[in-house]
């Protein structure tokens, strides 16, 4: 027994070190390699999980406290990225009608994401938090994918709404290609978002119902 603690108590230096050195590289990965290559992080973090796993069976002790220090490090890099997604989201909500109006189908292409969220009435008092539901999407070209979006009679939900007497706002949020993707996965989580197209099937019942 005596011996035993000895060992443990020998391990909690070195289970000090190593949940350091797993953290940094577990937020190194996340941040640059999980954005892009989502198949090599999760091999990377199969691996980070087995190497603990194995410790523990030397080290119980550390290898407990370096799962909580990833689990930890985990969490504030989302809470970062989120934050940092927030910080950009400084535009202002723009009304649908006056967004259609100052499009220009000639203006410059520029990537981004954009949130429309659609009410019953219209906004007052800047309470844009009260929506329905929200659509949220990105694009290469995000100005002409919005005015699609809501000019669309064919497949768009948004058009739909509109049409049935709905309000919406726009907010556009300009970002690089490279961070397109997770820009809109974030607002998806953060507006509980959803696609602006209508499946084939309703698609398909609505060519009916107009026959």
């Amino acid at each position: 027994m005596e011996v035993l603690n000895q060992e443990v108590i020998q391990g909690i230096p070195l289970g000090f070190i190593l949940c350091v050195i797993l953290a940094i590289i577990g937020i190194i990965i996340y941040m640059k390699v999980g954005r892009h290559h989502r198949t090599s992080a999760l091999v990377m973090t199969i691996a980070l999980l087995t190497a603990v796993c194995v410790e523990s069976y030397f080290y119980p002790l550390a290898s407990l406290l370096e799962m909580i220090a990833l689990i930890a490090a985990y969490v504030i890099s989302e809470k970062t990225k989120d934050a940092s997604v927030k910080s950009s989201d400084k535009n202002e909500w723009v009304d649908s009608s006056a967004f259609k109006d100052q499009y220009q189908a000639d203006g410059e292409a520029k990537p981004g994401c954009y949130v429309i969220t659609v009410y019953d009435q219209p906004v007052k008092d800047a309470n844009y938090d009260s929506y329905e539901k929200a659509y949220v999407g990105s694009s290469r070209n995000i100005n002409k994918e919005v005015f699609n979006v809501l000019t669309n009679k064919s497949i768009s939900r948004a058009y739909e709404d509109l049409q049935n007497g709905k309000y919406a706002y726009v907010k556009v949020l300009p970002c690089t290609e490279d961070n397109m993707n997770e820009t809109q996965e974030r607002l998806i989580r953060m507006y509980d978002g959803i696609p602006y197209m209508i499946s084939f099937k309703e698609a398909r019942e609505k060519r009916m119902q107009k026959k």
